[in-house]
């Protein structure tokens, strides 16, 4: 999942400096970021379930 984050981010940062002065974030990067962050958090969140609910079952 980085590795595919990595190399999207890359791609698109490369594509907006050559496009904009300015050095501010486009549209599909953070979106790009949005998905990755709800990606680790889901992933977190299932994590902690497996935690608890095995503990709380032993």
């Amino acid at each position: 999942m980085n590795q595919y984050f990595n190399k999207k981010l890359a791609k698109l940062k490369s594509i907006n400096d050559k496009q904009r002065k300015d050095k501010k974030n486009t549209k599909r990067i953070n979106k790009l970021y949005m998905y990755r962050n709800r990606k680790i958090k889901d992933i977190m969140h299932k994590l902690s379930n497996v935690v608890i609910l095995g503990y709380y079952f032993c």
